[in-house]
């Protein structure tokens, strides 16, 4: 699962896209898929044993 600090849940991370120069989430978002960077600036916690991503995402990136 994909969270923001502000916003909450985000979704689910279904695929990583590293197939551009930018490594790329791939996020079910409400039934929509996402593209969310993978940028380590971005990411705030990665925690492996609840499988939950937190990040700090720019304002405006989900309204893409």
């Amino acid at each position: 699962d994909l969270k923001d600090i502000n916003k909450g849940e985000i979704g689910k991370v279904t695929d990583v896209d590293d197939s551009t120069i930018n490594t790329l989430f791939v996020v079910d978002h409400k039934g929509t898929e996402v593209l969310i960077p993978a940028q380590e600036d971005f990411i705030v916690d990665m925690n492996r044993k609840t499988k939950v991503i937190t990040m700090h995402l720019p304002e405006g990136l989900l309204e893409l």
